[in-house]
């Protein structure tokens, strides 16, 4: 994943003291046996840091926070000598 900051707002990652948010959304994606599927998977990771500051950058006071996880499954396809500690 790319890492290209330039001129924007400092988004700060998200606070384990900050106060509860109004609102949370749960999206759970699987990925599909193709390679299709994973590349795709791969560039809508890799623009989740880009789409939050676009969309948080509207409102700067709102604090939008975003958290993506990757599971056993595919963390193997993406990295399969490398697997996280537990």
């Amino acid at each position: 994943m790319t890492n290209n900051r330039g001129d924007r707002v400092p988004i700060d990652a998200q606070s384990i003291d900050a106060p509860l948010s109004k609102a949370t959304i749960f999206l759970v994606v699987t990925v599909g046996p193709s390679q299709d599927a994973f590349t795709s998977a791969c560039k809508t990771l890799e623009g989740i840091d880009d789409l939050v500051k676009t969309v948080g950058f509207r409102d700067l006071d709102a604090r939008l926070s975003c958290i993506a996880g990757i599971g056993s499954d595919f963390w193997q396809r993406l990295h399969p000598d490398a697997r996280p500690r537990n």
